[in-house]
């Protein structure tokens, strides 16, 4: 869903509007990122920093993905 609404907003022309959504998952991942950072269970063996890779890689794969996405469509008109 979100790749889609960013295609969406960058093939028409709302980059600023794009970027709120960008910047609202990073809000939203803040919770979660400082209850990982601040839990003492390490049977997990799972600790913030691989939590924050996965949440970094994973969102920038994402965007990359939505950003070809609008180019290719740009270039197609």
């Amino acid at each position: 869903m979100e790749r889609l609404l960013i295609l969406s907003l960058g093939v028409g022309g709302q980059v600023a509007a794009a970027s709120a959504v960008v910047a609202a998952k990073g809000i939203i991942r803040v919770p979660e990122l400082n209850s990982q950072k601040s839990s003492n269970d390490n049977t997990t063996g799972v600790g913030i920093d691989e939590v924050t890779e996965y949440f970094l890689v994973g969102s920038f794969a994402s965007w990359l993905l939505a950003l070809g996405s609008i180019a290719l469509v740009l270039a197609a008109r």
